[in-house]
């Protein structure tokens, strides 16, 4: 069973390959065992009445085939023993780690969406909001407005406060699964820098410290979405991880 995991967490296109070469290797043996067998089948002579070099060049392909798919699958399974089964080895015991704070963003992500929906009525219960929801909340919160967070001297945080607060968390968490990127796969950390690089972070750090003067939040509704989105992504890869390193 584990060995079968191994398998599926190859890569798509060398498991093609492989599957190919297998291929080629049966058919050639086959054709083989017919000529061996029946000097004059159809599908063996095509080139019997074509001029010998033809016959030649058309066994010298068919050997290259051949002998090309053989290294492939030697090559194959030298790079399955020895380089990824030991890889995937690693990531069995650094991934549990990668989800785990993964999953504090992820909670971070919906822990202020819960408290935007119990502050604005919004009965919406789905895990990330639709862009009506959020343009409404955003509509219904002031910046300035306490939110459901206290600092440690007692006093309470505003809304623009609290979202800072969990963004500056998320990025503590980010940096550290960073620091594990060498065992990271490229899609994750396609989605960790399109995440880390949301416009709702980026407008907020243009403003930190900056008093402003608008009536709501509305103007982070679209890159908030937009956040949610990617913060969905996460969730989804994180997920299929799960079942693969962690069950």
């Amino acid at each position: 069973m584990k060995l079968l995991q191994y398998f599926r967490t190859v890569r798509k296109d060398l498991n093609i390959l492989m599957l190919i070469s297998l291929l080629i290797i049966v058919l050639y043996n086959i054709i083989s065992i017919n000529k061996a067998l029946h000097p004059s089948p159809i599908i063996i002579n095509i080139t019997s009445k074509a001029p010998s070099l033809l016959s030649l060049i058309f066994s010298s392909v068919l050997d290259l085939i051949y002998r090309l798919g053989l290294a492939y699958i030697t090559s194959y399974i030298f790079y399955f023993v020895v380089v990824h089964i030991k890889n995937q080895r690693d990531r069995g015991a650094i991934y549990p780690h990668i989800i785990e704070q993964s999953n504090v963003i992820i909670g971070r992500g919906k822990l202020v969406l819960g408290e935007m929906r119990r502050t604005t009525g919004s009965t919406m219960d789905s895990s990330y909001p639709t862009m009506d929801e959020v343009e409404f909340m955003c509509k219904s919160i002031h910046p300035y407005q306490l939110a459901n967070m206290q600092f440690l001297g007692g006093s309470n945080a505003s809304w623009l406060q609290y979202l800072e607060h969990f963004m500056d968390e998320s990025k503590i968490y980010l940096k550290d699964i960073y620091s594990l990127i060498q065992f990271l796969d490229a899609e994750y950390i396609k989605l960790l820098t399109s995440f880390e690089r949301n416009q709702l972070y980026i407008q907020m750090t243009l403003i930190r410290g900056v008093k402003i003067n608008n009536a709501d939040i509305s103007v982070y509704a679209k890159p908030m979405f937009e956040y949610y989105q990617k913060l969905e992504a996460i969730d989804l890869y994180c997920q299929t991880k799960y079942d693969i390193y962690v069950k």
